[in-house]
């Protein structure tokens, strides 16, 4: 009982001072073993970085928030006793063993969605057996940003209005229907809410230009399309046509997402976002990306639901049970919740081997010109679980608000957070076409004007 009070409080945002002698003093082996689960993941976490500090120096205890700190102890004996208590889960572990050494490196967390509060969590950086044999790590040595090495963003795009384009679809609509029915996909997958452009793509670029200005080059993944606003001949800023990156026509996200690695000098690291994605407040690498070369990944309180995928689940649902299904396939790990519409850090060195090890998957993701049933989500999903698999990721919680603007009344939504202004990055998406859609959009066109005013450099007309 004591272990589920800590979770319902770790779910409600409770801040660090808050939690109590609650925090459980062992995670079973049976459950961690297989098991990836963020709310006991941070349980589990939180004890171990209380064990770890516990009776250190004060000039050892965790620094300010978001700063990696290493503990440096001579007599780390009592220190290992309480670690061993602790069955880290193994999403936790990059297993790169070096003799009879293992590291720990407590770091930073956040709790909750409206809090900063200081606290730690602890990588094993080097294990054996998943026994911690010794403990010799050093002290802090990075301010917050070093984050070396250049990191990238890269958008995709669609201008639903252009004539062209819709043909284009409509015609690729019409031959599939006619060859296998209607039934091949999901709704959703061709709902016109799908390829809206409402100018959001403009203002977050604004949104890069003012909070994330130490971005190296961004790219807009297209399909013979360019923002009439966009000045090409800025240096920072690149289009990149489909036929580039994929082998035949699609309107699939998960199709285009699944190649974006392919674009041609992109940095190891980049940041993957959808047009309404938006930073929301000054933004720093290491929001990102860990010193050590870690990504970082934002899981969701949502569950992936038990079962096959089926034409019957949204395209996100059933990519989310075939992303599950290859994680347990390939790491003999179980994924119980979806990823964060937001900010999505990616290394393409992981990408790679993930098609390498998986190009079944990938083929037929980008076989299908819409979304359909058989798709994996690499880059918004199966990245993150996969590279937290092979210890090249690890979860954190962002500062975040998904809003879709849609729902009735989302313009006092939309009113508070202009007033606000308390969520590093945001997400304004409009799930599917109803009643409240055009007013959505009304809206949306005055708040983000209002939010971003700033034109920014690569903007042709400079409005």
């Amino acid at each position: 009982m004591a272990a589920r009070r800590l979770l319902a409080k770790i779910k409600r945002g409770a801040p660090w001072h808050r939690l109590g002698p609650e925090a459980p003093t062992r995670i079973h082996k049976n459950r961690a073993a297989n098991l990836i689960d963020l709310h006991a993941a941070r349980a589990a976490l939180k004890q171990a970085a209380l064990s770890a500090t516990s009776g250190l120096p004060a000039e050892l205890a965790p620094l300010e928030d978001r700063r990696p700190l290493n503990i440096t102890t001579s007599s780390p004996a009592q220190v290992l006793h309480e670690l061993k208590k602790i069955r880290l889960l193994r999403e936790s572990i990059h297993e790169t063993v070096s003799g009879e050494t293992a590291t720990l490196t407590p770091a930073p967390y956040h709790f909750g969605p409206h809090t900063h509060e200081p606290g730690l969590r602890v990588l094993i950086r080097e294990v054996a057996n998943r026994d911690i044999r010794a403990f010799d790590p050093g002290r802090h040595q990075w301010p917050v940003s070093n984050v070396d090495g250049p990191i990238d963003v890269v958008y995709t795009w669609v201008d639903g209005s252009d004539d062209e384009w819709r043909r284009r679809r409509d015609a690729t609509l019409a031959r599939i229907t006619a060859m296998h029915g209607s039934r091949r996909w999901h709704t959703n997958a061709t709902d016109s809410s799908r390829f809206i452009d409402s100018d959001e793509l403009r203002y977050s670029l604004r949104s890069v230009f003012t909070f994330a200005n130490w971005v190296n080059h961004i790219y807009i993944v297209t399909d013979r399309q360019v923002p009439q606003w966009l000045d090409l001949s800025h240096p920072k800023i690149s289009i990149v046509d489909h036929s580039e990156i994929l082998p035949r026509l699609t309107f699939n996200s998960h199709a285009i997402e699944s190649a974006l690695h392919r674009i041609p000098d992109i940095a190891e690291r980049y940041l993957y976002l959808n047009d309404d994605v938006f930073f929301g407040r000054l933004a720093y690498p290491s929001d990102f990306f860990h010193p050590t070369g870690l990504a970082k990944f934002f899981p969701s309180d949502l569950p992936v639901y038990p079962g096959p995928p089926s034409i019957e689940d949204p395209p996100i649902m059933a990519a989310a049970k075939n992303g599950r299904d290859l994680i347990a396939r390939r790491f003999g790990l179980t994924v119980t919740s979806k990823i964060r519409h937001t900010v999505h850090p990616q290394l393409r060195d992981v990408v790679e081997q993930m098609e390498r090890e998986s190009p079944r998957e990938f083929e037929l993701t980008r076989s299908s010109p819409f979304r359909a049933p058989t798709d994996i989500s690499v880059a918004s999903s199966l990245h993150h679980w996969y590279a937290s698999a092979l210890g090249r990721a690890v979860a954190d919680e962002p500062n975040y608000l998904y809003l879709d603007i849609s729902k009735p009344k989302s313009w006092q939504d939309l009113d508070g957070l202009a007033a606000l202004r308390r969520y590093d990055t945001f997400c304004l998406n409009q799930e599917e076409s109803g009643p409240y859609s055009v007013l959505a959009r009304r809206e949306l066109a005055k708040f983000l004007p209002k939010y971003f005013p700033l034109p920014a450099p690569w903007e042709r007309d400079n409005t």
